[in-house]
């Protein structure tokens, strides 16, 4: 995935966070996310983007995006996807 690209996947999967049409409650994607930073050209910086992050970024990227009000979770060590009205 190219810089753009990934500036682009996180900006949109916070800017969904905030909106309230995603929910995370994987507390490792949470706390990948939050850690997330921006160099000085004010693009994501990739080093500080971490791997549950990014496998749920590359869902996105390929078509599979959760869709909104999904609600991600932990469920042992794997992350669940399912909507939160089930």
């Amino acid at each position: 995935m190219d810089r753009d690209d990934l500036h682009d996947l996180v900006i949109s999967m916070k800017e969904k966070l905030v909106a309230g049409r995603l929910v995370l409650r994987d507390p490792v994607v949470l706390r990948e996310l939050s850690e997330v930073r921006f160099a000085n050209d004010g693009k994501v910086d990739p080093a500080t983007v971490g791997s549950s992050v990014r496998a749920l970024l590359m869902l996105r990227s390929r078509g599979r995006e959760p869709s909104d009000g999904t609600v991600i979770s932990s469920g042992g060590t794997e992350s669940i996807i399912r909507d939160p009205g089930k």
